[in-house]
């Protein structure tokens, strides 16, 4: 059965999966030198961080079975010491974009839907070291070739440890070239590559302007065959409806700010509205942002006024609201014709005689002691 774990464990033996153990910074497992692990598998795998001891100064071999969630993603760790003091390495993987940090020239764009990290123990001094990185489906590699391994270099840039060996596409495995120093992991595409690599997202947020209006706003790092952005809309948050399409920049490697105003009567009476980004690439794959959400401080009535056209009497019926609230009217010129006070806590609908009113375009105001709703109404 799964399993976490409390504490720290020791295992100079074997450590034998049988399923998901789940662990954390101060509770994992800890390989001796001489310790094994075997029964892994894309169900029996360490979600979290997992330790392994070297304590040999000729080339050591570590296999880490580790994965995030469900998706198993061994990592292979090569080292060679200077050395035979004992050397602690631990190896985990995220399910979300590393970090934003400068990419090199070379570089197009890394991956923001995974990134692994390792760090090393005091001990031994590495003479040189090479990693594997697994990936599958959703890590959208297309291109052995142009698949690279880059690594943090510990001031705020990524670096560029290449390709000496890529095994099948899109599931398959990487190995890097030589590197002496341990940080996050992630993988990129080279120039003219075509890997699309998910979209690097270094925002995406949404917030309320007004009972009628929300905005969106998002900024990508880097894009690679980026057709653009269908923005999603859900009152549920299980059912999203496409409201437009932003487009995108294809290829670019640099920052990008993108930006949309959702205005639409029906946000007015929705305590909370569901955003998500569905972005397109060129070939028809697509990937999903994140769910963003908007909530209203606090519900709004719902006002219904009718007949809209009307001609001689204009009905305001409110649901929702208990209190006194003011009615106005505005005409096209910006002149307003003030009407008595409603009390709502009494009456749920209130008549307004516009028979003196000429025929146009006009704006009905209910104006709460907490904020000013506003509807168009059209007079005959």
């Amino acid at each position: 059965a799964a399993t976490t774990l409390s504490s720290d464990i020791t295992v100079n033996n074997t450590l034998t999966l049988n399923a998901k153990l789940t662990s954390s910074s101060s509770a994992k497992p800890i390989i001796g030198a001489s310790g094994t692990i075997s029964g892994a598998s894309a169900s029996n795998f360490v979600d979290g961080p997992l330790a392994m001891t070297v304590a040999q100064s000729s080339l050591k071999s570590l296999t880490f079975e580790i994965g995030k969630g469900t998706a198993y993603r061994q990592l292979a760790l090569n080292v060679t010491h200077s050395s035979a003091t004992s050397t602690v390495y631990t190896a985990e993987v995220f399910n979300s974009a590393p970090t934003s940090r400068t990419i090199p020239s070379g570089i197009t764009h890394i991956s923001s839907i995974r990134h692994y990290n390792v760090t090393k123990g005091a001990g031994a001094t590495v003479s040189s070291a090479t990693i594997a990185l697994n990936f599958d489906t959703d890590d959208l590699v297309n291109q052995s070739s142009s698949l690279r391994i880059v690594k943090d270099d510990g001031a705020g840039n990524w670096v560029n440890i290449g390709n000496t060996f890529v095994s099948g596409v899109p599931t398959g495995f990487i190995v890097s070239s030589s590197f002496t120093s341990f940080s996050d992991f992630v993988l990129g595409n080279a120039s003219g590559g075509t890997n699309p690599l998910p979209v690097e997202w270094l925002s995406f947020e949404a917030a309320r302007i007004n009972e009628n209006t929300n905005l969106l706003k998002w900024v990508t790092a880097s894009e690679n065959n980026n057709k653009g952005f269908e923005v999603e809309r859900s009152f549920d948050g299980k059912t999203f409806n496409r409201i437009d399409f932003v487009g995108g920049n294809n290829t670019k490697e640099t920052v990008s700010n993108y930006s949309f105003t959702d205005e639409d009567n029906d946000l007015s009476s929705a305590s909370i509205v569901y955003y998500r980004l569905k972005q397109l690439d060129n070939n028809g794959k697509f990937s999903y942002s994140e769910v963003r959400t908007v909530e209203s401080t606090s519900a709004a009535p719902v006002i219904n006024v009718y007949p809209n056209p009307a001609k001689t009497v204009l009905t305001v019926a409110v649901s929702g609201y208990t209190g006194n609230a003011s009615l106005e009217i505005t005409d096209i010129s910006g002149k307003k014709l003030t009407l008595p006070t409603v009390d709502f806590r009494h009456e749920s609908a209130t008549q307004i005689n516009i028979s003196n009113y000429k025929p146009g375009i006009y704006l009905l105001k209910m104006i709460t002691p907490e904020k000013t709703y506003t509807r168009k109404i059209a007079i005959q």
